[in-house]
């Protein structure tokens, strides 16, 4: 299954990452730098850089409303 992690920036969710990866699941991250735990951890398949949530909360949303529109079939997961 296609699995959304809204906060895949955080050090939090490099352990949920790892444990659905390990359940054999595909993650996606949205990511809001390059400079974060997230970008570089092995258990995000696919990192993509968004808007960030607290600086522009209308283009993120609208960002997220386009992803899931393009990508259908995903789980939505907030660490």
């Amino acid at each position: 299954m296609n699995i959304l992690l809204l906060d895949a920036h955080t050090v939090q969710s490099i352990s949920v990452a790892r444990s659905l990866k390990e359940n054999g699941h595909v993650i996606f991250g949205f990511i809001e730098s390059r400079l974060s735990y997230g970008y570089v951890s092995r258990f995000v398949d696919h990192k993509i850089l968004c808007p960030i949530l607290r600086d522009a909360p209308s283009e993120y949303l609208n960002f997220l409303v386009d992803f899931l529109g393009k990508n259908h079939k995903m789980l939505l997961f907030n660490v």
